[in-house]
């Protein structure tokens, strides 16, 4: 029982620091592209399932708005995606949720993995998440 509780921690434990890892990369890639376009590539935080796919679309030069098209400012090297291609999974295997609206303070998006139960809840309206929720207590979250 023991070995398994240290196994299941280290598992958990590695899978968190993947994730980090991830998301710095996906972070970097969102200020090349605010750097490039002046701003983040719009979500609606009510469509969070769907900011993956933005991500994909934007960061990579899909752009079916034509804005970011043959932009790219992400490799997919080492990054695993949904079977569809529309989404770049956590190490749990869940999309990475993503949110960003000009109405948000400066400088400001959500992006976040939902860690090991797969749940939370959002951002609130100015993109901040609240801690105290019970869904969001074991999320990675990283943003602007």
């Amino acid at each position: 029982g023991i070995v398994w509780g240290a196994f299941n921690y280290a598992m958990d434990r590695g899978r968190r620091v993947e994730a980090e890892a991830e998301l710095g990369m996906i972070s970097h890639a969102l200020e090349r592209y605010r750097d490039h376009f002046g701003a983040y590539p719009e979500s609606p935080p009510d469509e969070r399932m769907r900011g993956s796919e933005v991500l994909i679309r934007e960061l990579m030069g899909d752009s079916l708005s034509g804005r970011a098209s043959g932009f790219s400012a992400i490799r997919p090297d080492g990054l695993v995606f949904s079977p569809d291609g529309r989404a770049i999974l956590d190490p749990w295997g869940r999309p990475y949720l993503y949110a960003c609206l000009p109405t948000w303070p400066s400088g400001r998006f959500w992006l976040v993995s939902a860690g090991p139960d797969g749940l939370s809840t959002g951002p609130d309206a100015r993109g901040q998440c609240d801690w105290e929720i019970p869904d969001n207590r074991d999320d990675i979250f990283y943003g602007g």
